[in-house]
């Protein structure tokens, strides 16, 4: 089959590749592997790919319920198999009292995270680390209970903690059904 418009190529190369790009995502997705000759002009698209699930892959923690994981800020944890999964957004408040100084108020540490259950988008919800008020660390969302366990590291007065150096120990619980 001869194709006289190099529009028409052009357009018919655009749809193949998105077929192929397209099946390239599921198989990734499902976590087969796939080795492929690769046309030059696919090249640029299957990086894209390549790197995005590579990066999401990088960015996620697998554990069960009532196990302890730990996340950094972006990443994510798929509990139960996917079924539940959390996603570390933000700090949004670090008021800890550094270990090398004595203060009169130990401080707090609140973290914001992102609930999908059943990839169903259940919002967000802040989780404050207090010593004395361990009551706010724990969150219930619809049938699942979210404790927030600790913060690392901790504060000292000469140092500022990045975001990306954080790291945060949590544990999802599945509640019974009355």
């Amino acid at each position: 089959m001869t194709f006289k418009s190099t529009k028409f190529k052009s357009k018919i190369l655009i749809v193949l590749s998105l077929i192929f790009i397209f099946f390239i995502s599921v198989i990734l997705a499902n976590n087969h592997a796939l080795v492929v000759y690769v046309p030059e002009k696919l090249n640029t698209n299957l990086f894209l790919i390549h790197t995005f699930y590579n990066e999401t892959r990088h960015n996620m923690v697998s554990a069960d319920f009532g196990e302890q994981f730990q996340l950094k800020i972006s990443e994510i944890a798929s509990i139960n198999s996917g079924k539940f999964e959390l996603t570390l957004l933000d700090v949004t408040e670090d008021s800890r009292c550094p270990s090398d100084l004595n203060c009169f108020w130990a401080g707090q540490i609140q973290i914001i995270v992102k609930v999908l259950v059943d990839k169903e988008d259940l919002g967000k919800s802040n989780l404050i680390y207090n010593a004395s008020r361990r009551d706010l660390a724990i969150k219930k969302i619809d049938n699942y209970l979210i404790e927030f366990i600790k913060a690392e590291p901790y504060p000292k007065s000469n140092q500022k903690i990045e975001l990306s150096d954080y790291v945060f120990t949590l544990v999802v619980s599945l509640l019974k059904d009355n």
